[in-house]
């Protein structure tokens, strides 16, 4: 299941690639990974239970070997998660930053964050006012 995830994010990604490196790590395809999650999580689960079990039964020294498994189980699932709290951080900036494109959209003043959004300031306040003729974009109903 984890490596089915793997596969198709890598795949995902590549594909994506080519519209730009940021189309291909957008949010909207995290869902992809929530098998690696649950893949990680239930290694992590029997690792502890065999682990575990393996305890209890003195007699085989084989739970020793198996220790080194539970950590670095343990490790990925530790490290990941941490990753994941601080792409939040990341997620949080993303949207503000969008926000104010979003907000810059309306009044059409700023040159200069015209000019990040598209090279063409004139081609890009010609597409807005198609945007707001049309009520597409942040320009539909309810949107704001």
């Amino acid at each position: 299941m984890g490596c089915f995830a793997l596969g198709n994010a890598l795949i995902t990604g590549i594909g994506r690639a080519g519209f730009h490196p940021v189309q291909a790590i957008t949010s909207r395809y995290t869902t992809i990974s929530y098998p690696f999650w649950i893949s990680i999580k239930l290694l992590c689960a029997v690792s502890f239970h065999v682990l575990k079990t393996d305890l209890r039964d003195r007699k085989r020294p084989v739970a020793w070997l198996k220790f080194p498994k539970v950590i670095f189980f343990g490790f990925i699932f530790y490290y990941v998660s941490l990753n994941s709290l601080r792409s939040i951080q990341f997620l949080e900036l993303r949207q503000q930053a969008l926000q104010k494109v979003s907000n810059e959209l309306f009044i059409l003043k700023d040159e200069a964050l015209l000019k990040e959004m598209y090279p063409d300031s004139k081609f890009l306040k010609i597409g807005v006012e198609i945007l707001k003729k049309r009520k597409l974009s942040v320009f539909r109903e309810g949107s704001v």
